[in-house]
């Protein structure tokens, strides 16, 4: 579950940089939509079912650390406004 939650994670700065220009992007990942989450899912299970607890652990540390700066940094204008 931490490894999932923290692979979602990794992708938010991408996602809210292309909207913040206006560009949404239409795939998750290279040729995976919206609509694919089970696949997503598989995906994020496959890249991560051999990592020991440790590098789970520092992987998401690291990462939610990511986010956390794009969300600090971000005008709360934006954060909250539509679109």
């Amino acid at each position: 579950m931490i490894t999932h939650l923290a692979d979602w994670e990794t992708h938010m700065p991408l996602w809210v940089g292309a909207a913040c220009k206006g560009d949404p992007m239409a795939e998750i990942e290279s040729g995976l939509n919206w609509m694919k989450f089970e696949e997503i899912n598989q995906r994020i299970y496959q890249r991560h079912r051999n990592q020991s607890l440790y590098e789970v652990l520092v992987y998401s540390r690291d990462n939610h650390r990511e986010f956390m700066d794009m969300v600090e940094t971000t005008p709360e204008d934006e954060l909250f406004e539509r679109g």
